[in-house]
């Protein structure tokens, strides 16, 4: 039988006591059979065709720690909101467009340490590929990497990670696969403070340009 089949007739009605389910590349049409798994704390649902996350089953996983849903086609956060006890969630390769909801959402994560929203459009051009090349690990590649960005990719870069480590008030150990204990909330606060003023030092110079150009047209 195969993993596609197997899954759709599961039924998790009698799995109430289920506290791990993981399974991937399947078609799990409504994540409503999951409601009755209230015990659950580890859920990992890459590649299954998840679209809608629904807040009657969310409101009920109040034991989740551990959440996967990589790889799927996942466009609002918002039902996520009630896994107080979440401390992983994965969400690598969805289409996450909207920063300030997903702000608005990790907010109410009071327990949150892993946060991955790579290659979704909401960090389009924050990071590399996710193959590194032959003999460096992805982390030495993103290193690389945020040095050769464009100024405009960097302070957007910036700016993203500063917001959701100062929006976690410490808890956040790893974002984006990269470790966050190098950047304290005190350090991203004054980090988004610097690029604040820079940006506002430039929009003055350009102005100034500006009028110079114009007074030497008249």
């Amino acid at each position: 039988m195969s993993t596609m089949r197997f899954c759709r007739e599961i039924d998790f009605r009698q799995l109430r006591a289920l506290s791990d389910f993981h399974a991937s590349e399947t078609l799990i049409d409504d994540l409503n059979r999951l409601r009755n798994s209230v015990y659950l704390q580890r859920l990992s649902l890459s590649n299954s065709n998840v679209q809608h996350i629904p807040g009657d089953v969310t409101r009920r996983l109040q034991d989740l720690t551990h959440l996967n849903l990589n790889d799927n086609s996942i466009t609002d956060l918002g039902e996520l909101k009630y896994l107080k006890s979440l401390r992983a969630l994965h969400l690598v390769d969805n289409r996450l467009e909207d920063f300030g909801a997903l702000l608005a959402t990790v907010k109410r994560l009071p327990k949150l340490e892993v946060l991955d929203v790579r290659y979704n459009p909401v960090t389009t051009r924050f990071y590399p590929p996710l193959a590194a090349p032959d003999g460096q690990t992805w982390e030495d590649a993103d290193e690389k990497f945020a040095r050769s960005l464009q100024d405009a990719d960097f302070v957007r870069r910036v700016c993203y990670r500063s917001s959701l480590i100062m929006a976690l008030r410490g808890s956040l150990q790893f974002l984006d696969n990269i470790s966050t204990a190098d950047m304290d909330v005190q350090s991203a606060r004054q980090q988004l403070k610097r690029v604040k003023s820079s940006m506002k030092d430039s929009l003055s110079r350009g102005s100034s340009t500006s009028g110079e150009r114009d007074h030497g047209r008249r």
